[in-house]
């Protein structure tokens, strides 16, 4: 069975990660398998719910099962332990996001406790924040800081007040930005926003 859980563009490649089968596919702009890589550690199939991709086109994976962050290198099929989660002192077994931004660093988004943690490039905790939004669930990289969200369009740059996107009773599936506008997946329809109105 086929479960994508999360997909990532690549160049022009696309990359889906398929929990019940525990891999990576990806694939050109046709939609033509290029290739596959199995999540194993140990001989042991891992479950991942997120990935994520850094500039150098290194894959990392979150598994909830081990509360843990592997990485492969670059069309590599090998997989590594990165981060061990379970040595953080704050850091609960509720990974809701995880995102690259500037310089590689990694922003992991806990949605049980409302914080992030911003950890260098290297995997070492370098800062946490309290975010004031509710069971926040999305976290996106937006020039020099980051931009949270929840299902519901609550919505918080990171150390600004939150505010809310008129979202008309919509549910946000998924987002992403593309320069200074905000692509809000719903259900229904893909809604865009003008950043630079809220900042």
């Amino acid at each position: 069975m086929f479960d994508p859980i999360d997909i990532v563009s690549s160049q022009l490649d696309l990359l889906i990660l398929d929990r019940s089968n525990s891999r990576i596919s990806r694939y050109d702009t046709q939609l033509n398998l290029i290739y596959s890589i199995s999540l194993l550690i140990n001989h042991e199939a891992l479950f991942p719910t997120l990935m994520s991709l850094d500039s150098r086109g290194r894959n990392y994976i979150y598994s909830p099962d081990t509360h843990e962050i592997y990485r492969t290198e670059s069309n590599s099929d090998r997989l590594r332990r990165f981060i061990d989660l379970n040595t953080y002192p704050f850091a609960e077994n509720c990974v809701a996001s995880m995102r690259f931004g500037q310089n590689d660093g990694i922003a992991i988004l806990f949605d049980c406790t409302n914080e992030l943690h911003l950890l260098s490039r290297t995997g070492q905790l370098e800062r946490r924040f309290k975010v004031d939004i509710e069971k926040p669930n999305i976290i996106l990289p937006f020039i020099q800081t980051w931009l949270i969200l929840n299902r519901n369009g609550d919505i918080q740059f990171l150390e600004e007040n939150p505010f809310v996107l008129p979202m008309k009773g919509s549910v946000i599936k998924d987002a992403l930005i593309d320069e200074d506008f905000l692509h809000v997946l719903t259900e229904d329809e893909l809604i865009i926003f003008d950043i630079n109105v809220y900042q």
